[in-house]
Formats: C-alpha cells, sequence, structure tokens
C-alpha cells in the first residue's frame, strides 16, 4: 500500500521499499530447511524480481543496491540452480554475482558432464583469497633515504569472511560439493602429505600442483575448508561422500573414534543400512587401511583383523599380527563370527591352541566348518557368506561408535 502510494510522488523511496521487501522474502527463503521446497510459481516470482533488480543495477550507480542485497540475491539463485541466469549476468556487476557466476558455470559444466573450461577460473578466484600478506618494497626516495612502500594487494575477488559468510547461505548440494571439492584439493596440495591426504568429490577437475605455495596461508584454507564442510553436513547430514570426508579430516587429527563414526556413518547411509554393497567409489582399499588403523590406535585389534579382509588383497602378516595381539580392548572372539577368510580363523585355531585356550579353539573350529565357508563352494556362495558376515560387523561397529 504504501508503495503504491510513494511510486509516483518519490521513485527513488518506492525502488528502496521494492529491495527492502525482496531483501526479507530472500532471507526468508534462506532460512527454509533445505527440504522445504517452494512452489514453482513462488520460485519462478523470486527468480523474476532478483533478475529485474540485476537489469537495473547499472542504472542505479547513484544509489546501487547493498552488497548484502546482491549476496542474497546470488545464494539463492545457485541453491535454485538458476545456472544460466547468472551466467548471462554482466560479470563485473558486483563481486558476489561475479563469484556466483563463476560456481555456476562450474556446476552446470559437471551436471551436464562438459569440459573444465570453468574449474580453471573457480580455481583462479579461489586461491587468492587465500594469499599470504604481501610484504612491503622498498624504494629509494630522492635523498637515497629508504622508504617502505606497499605492494599491491592480491587481486582476491572478496576476504575469507566474506567468503565463508557467503558459503554459510549455500544450500545446494552440486553447489557446496564443487566448492568443498575445490577447498579440499587446495587444502591437500599445501599440506602435501600423501598419507594423510583428504578425500573429495570431482577429484579430477582440479589442478595438481600449486606454483609458489608458500605464498598461501594453509592455516586459513583449512579452517574456511572444515567449516564449509560442517555447514554442508549441517545442511545434509547424509551425504555419503561428505561423511567420508570428514572422517577423513577426523582421522588426519588423530582423532580416530570420531574418524571410525564418520566412516561408518558413510557405510550405513549408502548402503542402506548395511543391506547392500559398499560403493566402491567411496570404499576402496585406502578407506579401509583409515578404518584399520583406527581400530589399532584404539587397540580394538580383533576389529583391525576383520577389516583386514575388506580389502582386495588382505595383509595376512598385518592380520596375523592383530589377532595375537594380547591387550585388546574390542570383545576379541565375539567378532570371529564376522569373519569368512579361512586363512585367519586357521590361524585362531592355532593360535588359541598354542595359548591351551581350548574352548575359545572350539568355537573357531566350529566356525570353520560352517557350510557356507567351505573353499570348495561357488563363487556366489563365497560371495553371499562374505556379505553376511560384513553386514554383522559394520552393524556391531555401528552400535559401538554410532
Amino acid at each position: 500500500m504504501i508503495q503504491s502510494e510513494v511510486r509516483n510522488s518519490s521513485p527513488r523511496l518506492s525502488r528502496f521499499l521494492n529491495w527492502e521487501h525482496l531483501r526479507l522474502d530472500l532471507l526468508e527463503i534462506l532460512d527454509m530447511p533445505v527440504h522445504v521446497c517452494q512452489s514453482s510459481h513462488y520460485r519462478a516470482e523470486i527468480v523474476q524480481r532478483i533478475m529485474s533488480l540485476l537489469a537495473s543495477y547499472k542504472k542505479e550507480r547513484e544509489v546501487p543496491p547493498d552488497p548484502n542485497l546482491m549476496e542474497l540475491c546470488s545464494a539463492v539463485l545457485l541453491n535454485f540452480r538458476e545456472w544460466d541466469k547468472l551466467i548471462e549476468v554482466e560479470h563485473k556487476v558486483d563481486f558476489y554475482l561475479q563469484f556466483a557466476k563463476i560456481v555456476a558455470s562450474v556446476c552446470k559444466e559437471v551436471s551436464n558432464k562438459g569440459g573444465k573450461s570453468s574449474t580453471k577460473e573457480l580455481w583462479d578466484t579461489i586461491l587468492p583469497i587465500f594469499s599470504n600478506p604481501v610484504s612491503n618494497q622498498h624504494k629509494r626516495t630522492a635523498s637515497g633515504m629508504s622508504k617502505d612502500l606497499p605492494r599491491d594487494s592480491s587481486s582476491a575477488i572478496m576476504n575469507r569472511t566474506q567468503l565463508f559468510q557467503f558459503i554459510k547461505k549455500l544450500k545446494d548440494i552440486l553447489v557446496l560439493g564443487i566448492i568443498i571439492s575445490c577447498l579440499a584439493k587446495f587444502y591437500n596440495i599445501l599440506k602435501d602429505d600423501s598419507v594423510g591426504e583428504i578425500f573429495l568429490e570431482y577429484q579430477g577437475l582440479w589442478p595438481t600442483v600449486i606454483t609458489n605455495s608458500s605464498n598461501f596461508n594453509m592455516a586459513a584454507v583449512g579452517e574456511v575448508f572444515q567449516n564449509t564442510l560442517h555447514h554442508a553436513l549441517s545442511v545434509h547430514p547424509t551425504h555419503t561422500a561428505w561423511l567420508r570426508t570428514k572422517g577423513d579430516v577426523m582421522y588426519v587429527q588423530g582423532h580416530y573414534s570420531s574418524a571410525l563414526k564418520y566412516y561408518i556413518s558413510a557405510a550405513m547411509v549408502s548402503s542402506d543400512y548395511f543391506s547392500l554393497p559398499l560403493p566402491k567409489a567411496i570404499f576402496d582399499d585406502l578407506q579401509y587401511k583409515h578404518m584399520i588403523h583406527c581400530c589399532t590406535k584404539l587397540q580394538n585389534h580383533t576389529q583391525a583383523s576383520v577389516l583386514h579382509q575388506f580389502l582386495e588383497e588382505p595383509n595376512y602378516s598385518m592380520a596375523f599380527k592383530a589377532l595375537g595381539e594380547r591387550v585388546c580392548n574390542d570383545s576379541c572372539d565375539t567378532y570371529y563370527s564376522c569373519i569368512w577368510d579361512v586363512t585367519l580363523l586357521e590361524f585362531l585355531v592355532n593360535h588359541h591352541t598354542k595359548r591351551g585356550e581350548l574352548d575359545c579353539r572350539q568355537h573357531v573350529i566350529q566356525l570353520i566348518g560352517q557350510l557356507e565357508l567351505n573353499s570348495n563352494n561357488n563363487e556366489e556362495i563365497q560371495r553371499e557368506a562374505a556379505s553376511l558376515r560384513k553386514g554383522w560387523f559394520l552393524r556391531a561397529m555401528a552400535r559401538q561408535y554410532l
């Protein structure tokens, strides 16, 4: 009503009211849980109002919309997956829009399984944000005295605080996935630790080296990466790849129980509570080796030995060593029923015989005698026996760590 009254008498005031009305609507949208979907009609209306604002941006040079409103517009367009609309926006309109436009280009290429022409632009946009402060350079005055002159600052599109504040407004799973992947790759390269490398989606999108890596603040990259991952999991808590990534973060920090919590969570959500095979894209040998290392550090040696069976090529010497440990924090023979590899069971028979543990020896002999573990069975029966015992074991792990 007020807007209609001032439209003719004060166009500028009317314009400000329009902006504030849009701001409130955008804030309401961003506050909604991710599972609450607006109607297609309402989304189309919001997008049209945003695009009208952007179209008038160049005309409002006297009093342009404030950066916060542009940030909200950019975030909502990304969350609505309006890739094409963002890509069409004039490149230098606003730094939030400029960043959103680059992200949208990458998302469009990834969703269409296209090339990687935009990923380099995003990579080159992210890196300067984490540049170390540039030292002063010296210049002689006419009298010969040395004078400090600040060097040109980096060409960062925004600072780290602005970047993360923007990321916290993002909810789309692909948008967050691309940004997490970029930050994780950046962090891995700076950390330069092949043993402690963190898992990431879209591995092939990014460069594998950085020139002058000492010019970047690794601690700041790690902080923004981990905060972004935390935000993403708060929005999409069952995204398997991020759960594994979070597990890797806990792993390299030495929080082994927490690492297992996230690894088992990733396994649970990707296998319908362990009723389906674990996806090999997430659960590869490196993942199982991390889980084995975690169990070993926690002195859960029987769990570690069971996990050796999950490897493509079991490391029997390490598995035997784990089964022979005298100090063990897990329930030891409780997990024997989860072993399907007869080689491990035969080791246990010999091991308990040497120790004079006749009850345990008899228990293992009974397990070896199960028909489905007969080595003469066909591959399908052997695979089914292994799958069944994997499920038993992982459900027991879930009860302990989750």
